[in-house]
């Protein structure tokens, strides 16, 4: 209840409902990934708007399933949020530290759900149209390759935004909004 409550407190019409529909006991691995593809194979699963929480601790510190269990739920239209334990164990770990990481993670929730959390105030003075743009890489941390016998960098992931004001500050029916997604060789920026 504690991320849901950091949630619903963010200004937005967006509510997390405290009791969830569905709850999918996993395991590991293909224990993980397993129940996760036979709910959505199911009767159950065609609800519409859906946002998937997984709560997982993983034998080690990142999670195998995490990629296979994201593209799943793309795939069939889900906006899903991770949340790993074994980083943090909110129950009985520094609450200061797990606050942090919560009101963090729903930040992202919001954000997902099509929220504008972030915005600046452009001045009046500013002649419109206005371009705005945005660009971010993610490198994610390198993880043990048991076939190379050491640690192997993951794939980058690359994002633009471009944004388009052309109305006056404040009509937010003016606004244009484009991003896209790249994946990348690990470590590399854009080219």
């Amino acid at each position: 209840n504690k991320l849901c409550n950091f949630v619903n407190g963010v200004n937005s019409t967006f509510r997390l409902s405290p009791k969830p529909a569905h709850i999918i006991k996993v395991g590991d691995n293909e224990r993980h990934w397993g129940p996760v593809e036979r709910y959505l194979g199911g009767k159950e699963s065609q609800n519409e708007n859906v946002f998937v929480l997984d709560f997982n601790r993983p034998a080690q510190g990142t999670d195998a399933a995490y990629s296979v269990i994201k593209h799943m739920l793309t795939s069939n239209g889900y906006l899903s949020q991770f949340v790993n334990w074994r980083t943090h164990d909110h129950e009985r770990g520094d609450q200061k530290r797990s606050t942090i990481i919560l009101q963090n993670v729903a930040r992202q929730i919001v954000q997902k759900m099509g929220i504008r959390l972030w915005w600046v105030n452009i001045p009046r003075s500013l002649p419109t149209p206005c371009v705005l743009i945005g660009v971010d890489v993610f490198h994610a941390p390198r993880v043990y390759d048991p076939k190379q016998k050491k640690k192997v960098a993951p794939g980058s992931c690359a994002a633009v935004i471009v944004q388009i004001n052309r109305g006056k500050p404040n009509e937010s029916n003016q606004i244009e909004l484009f991003t896209k997604t790249f994946a990348r060789e690990p470590g590399n920026e854009f080219s």
